[in-house]
């Protein structure tokens, strides 16, 4: 049979993938297929925002800056007891930012499937994702991370992916006085991956998912793992989109009801000196109160305006599609706007002159340079920033906003991936004049180098702990993700100058991790309190 795959390579608005760095799998063998590629396409639903400051420097990125190499992969889909599942449909995400690429395809009749990278134009900021999705109805959405070392060009076979049956889950979507909501797409966002880190759940498979509240606002939502989705997406015209976290409680049958909020309506301007500015920039806008947030994706008009007929309360943030390093003016998007309920948020964000800043990145025991770093230069509000690398030698340039700036180390290249920037880059600000004639210099950073931690880890009965996911915490930074072998063995990689306040491990099948307590230091044994 014929495998029919869809590759899509697009400059979307950052998408995310919360915390924790991806780990090797063992994979797959052959299969025979023919591709079709057809034009990129964009995400119709709101996108999420870039996590930048939660996806650390324990990622790496060739320096490289010519085409990136084709990659491969394959597999096969199987039931719970082994059994070929045809029909199942995959999205593999290779690569993300710059541009962001996912492969599509359906497994075969003997639930065989082959994913091929098309060829990428020349691209100096590529990330991999490497995360695999796959769906089919009746079965649990299913994650296997595609993550590996060594040669790029070597392809990835024998990936066997098991799907369980699904158990469904009811909702029950309800106003804030408790009136039930009918005819709202409910369908999924946040999903815990095998990577261990809270990805979104690819546009093509929320489709095949999303269901819709009948007249008492009762919905049926299935095929993911209750305890592994953290957020869902619930739209309607009235109410607009809303991400609602998932009330925790017992998975199954169990009814849960999620709450819309009121809404209220957005309208805003953009002003600049050249309103060529405006040509097709889209803006993501989120309104969040507790833990659940109004989400709306939008086109600027010729004119600089755009509008949200329904945005749920809440306070407003307001982000732009990365401008060019080499941009003159910037928005200045205000900061504290509230939607209320029922009434209009009206706004402007000015286009201001931007200031061109300067740094360096080496590493702290030689001072050697380090070329191929992918730096955040963090300005304005919330989200903005520029992502910079790092030439050869070691220095980096962007466009900022006057008043304070962050730099923050996200990628790292692999011939640097035993030294890592500390601290809370993030929290520590430096303030960046508006009147400067000449190049405003960054302060240097310095990496410091990485020293490898051996231990074991063992459950409160003696028993290993297999497979978990571990890291350091130092205040409010973490280092060292790692994970245990079978045996329960771990090797973390920590700078040499950090003292952790603890150590936390997930253990295999469960979603929150949990603290460690030191029982020997020679050999170093852990155990999971």
């Amino acid at each position: 049979m014929h495998l029919s795959d869809r590759v899509d390579v697009g400059m979307s608005v950052r998408r995310v993938l919360i915390l924790i760095p991806l780990f090797v799998l063992a994979i797959p063998d052959r299969l025979v297929a023919e591709q079709q590629v057809p034009k990129s396409k964009t995400d119709q639903r709101p996108a999420a925002p870039d996590p930048g400051k939660m996806k650390d420097q324990n990622d790496t990125a060739s320096t490289d800056q010519s085409k990136p190499p084709k990659r491969k992969i394959s597999g096969r889909i199987v039931d719970e007891d082994d059994k070929p599942i045809e029909g199942a449909a995959l999205v593999w995400q290779v690569s993300y930012s710059s541009p962001n690429v996912t492969v599509e395809t359906t497994s075969d009749q003997q639930g065989r499937f082959i994913c091929s990278t098309p060829d990428l134009p020349p691209s100096s900021l590529y990330r991999q994702a490497d995360q695999l999705w796959v769906y089919k109805k009746g079965k649990q959405l299913t994650t296997a991370s595609t993550h590996r070392t060594g040669n790029e060009d070597q392809k990835l076979s024998d990936l066997n992916i098991q799907l369980v049956n699904d158990t469904p889950g009811t909702f029950t979507v309800l106003s804030t006085d408790g009136t039930p909501i009918p005819n709202v797409k409910v369908e999924p966002w946040h999903y815990l991956s095998s990577n261990g880190a809270y990805g979104i759940v690819p546009d093509s498979l929320c489709r095949l998912m999303a269901a819709t509240t009948d007249e008492e606002g009762h919905v049926q939502v299935s095929s993911f793992d209750r305890q592994k989705m953290l957020n869902l997406h619930a739209s309607s015209t009235e109410l607009g989109t809303q991400e609602i976290r998932i009330p925790s409680g017992a998975p199954g049958m169990d009814v849960h009801n999620l709450v819309m909020r009121s809404v209220g309506q957005v309208k805003g301007h953009l002003t600049a000196d050249d309103p060529a500015r405006f040509k097709g920039l889209e803006l993501y806008l989120t309104s969040a109160q507790d833990l659940n947030s109004g989400v709306a994706r939008v086109q600027v008009d010729e004119d600089g305006n755009f509008e949200v007929p329904a945005m749920a309360t809440g306070e407003l943030q307001v982000e732009m599609q990365e401008p060019s390093v080499d941009a003159t003016s910037l928005p200045r998007i205000p900061e504290r706007m509230l939607v209320l309920e029922g009434q209009t948020l009206d706004f402007e964000i000015h286009f201001e002159p931007s200031i061109l800043v300067e740094g360096a990145i080496v590493t702290k025991d030689k001072e050697a340079p380090v070329p191929g770093a992918e730096i955040s230069i963090g300005y304005g509000t919330w989200r903005q920033s520029a992502l910079v690398r790092s030439d050869a030698d070691g220095r980096y340039k962007a466009r900022v906003l006057a008043g304070s700036v962050r730099t923050h180390v996200v990628m790292m290249p692999k011939e640097f991936v035993n030294y890592q920037q500390i601290g809370e880059p993030w929290n520590e600000r430096i303030q960046v004049p508006d009147d400067s004639d000449t190049p405003f210099q960054l302060p240097t950073v310095r990496l410091e180098k990485l020293i490898e931690v051996k231990g074991t880890v063992i459950l409160s009965d003696g028993k290993l702990a297999k497979k978990a996911q571990m890291f350091g915490q130092a205040g409010n930074r973490r280092y060292g993700f790692c994970q245990t072998n079978d045996d329960g063995e771990f090797t973390m990689l920590l700078p040499e100058s950090v003292s952790l306040d603890k150590i936390r491990i997930r253990l295999e099948g469960e979603p929150e991790s949990r603290d460690c307590e030191i029982v020997k230091t020679k050999p170093l044994t852990l155990q999971v309190q």
